[in-house]
């Protein structure tokens, strides 16, 4: 795969990836919003990207290979009719199998949607 040289100076390896999540109607707390699946090892950059139409708390996740526990996490919170766009200020390591994914914090009374956009790096 040949590679490409980007402005930022990071090395790209192949094509960023968009996993767009369903528009989530009165999610329950836990409730998965969107997942990555299952990751080749290597470095990645993340970016999610979504909207609320009601005050929206979630909380990315690296999750393990086996995908029950949480390796690492960070709360976001969304403004009523408001979007979110949460860049991850590095580039993250993952193992194969791992994964990024965006769960419900909280129940909601209203509507959610986000996208995982990503990019393997070196």
């Amino acid at each position: 795969m040949a590679l490409k040289r980007l402005p930022t100076s990071t090395w790209q390896i192949g094509a960023g990836q968009w996993v767009d999540g369903d528009i989530d109607t009165n999610p329950s707390d836990g409730d998965v919003l969107v997942d990555t699946g299952a990751l080749p090892e290597g470095n990645y950059l993340f970016t999610v990207v979504g909207r609320a139409t009601v005050q929206a708390t979630y909380e990315v996740q690296v999750r393990n290979a086996a995908n029950n526990s949480t390796l690492s996490s960070q709360r976001r919170t969304i403004a009523a009719n408001g979007n979110d766009y949460f860049p991850l200020p590095n580039k993250i390591l993952l193992s194969q199998n791992q994964r990024l994914r965006c769960v419900q914090s909280g129940n909601l009374t209203g509507d959610i949607e986000l996208s995982i956009f990503y990019l393997e790096t070196m």
